[in-house]
């Protein structure tokens, strides 16, 4: 059975600009390095830890910089279930995506991981507060009848 919005127009997120990942990895970089400090390695190791964390906050903070190719900047969700994602500063250019998997932090945020041909796999979270409230109520109605691709 269909729900009765399927027949709304699909709803198109704007996430350009969106740094709150960045912060978040900020956060848990800085969070990561205070717990190596005092898990009492050796200093060279200890060394090696810190380099190795802030290495990989780095690379996914520049991952999801709105700046990266790989930055999901729009989303349209279509009422049969597909995405169309706009990737990196140009967002005019639409690809379809399938979803291939989600999670969702109740009441605040939503996870989403697409998988397209020929296009390398791309995630994004979206926060309730940037998203209005119609787009995030059709967006919740599409993820629970949205078919995942198998990984």
């Amino acid at each position: 059975m269909m729900s009765s919005s399927a027949f709304l127009p699909s709803p198109d997120i704007d996430r350009r600009g969106c740094r709150r990942v960045q912060a978040l990895i900020l956060g848990a970089t800085l969070l990561a390095l205070i717990a190596s400090s005092r898990g009492g390695l050796p200093a060279p190791l200890g060394g090696l830890v810190a380099l190795l964390i802030v290495g990989h906050a780095y690379r996914e903070w520049h991952r999801t910089s709105p700046r990266s190719a790989a930055y999901v900047s729009r989303l349209r969700v279509m009422s049969d279930g597909r995405f169309l994602i706009a990737l990196g500063p140009d967002q005019d250019t639409r690809a379809p995506m399938t979803l291939a998997s989600s999670w969702t932090l109740p009441g605040m945020a939503v996870g989403l991981a697409f998988a397209g041909e020929g296009s390398p796999r791309t995630e994004a979270i979206l926060f309730r507060h940037r998203v209005s409230p119609e787009a995030w109520r059709r967006l919740a109605v599409r993820l629970r009848h949205a078919p995942h691709a198998t990984d």
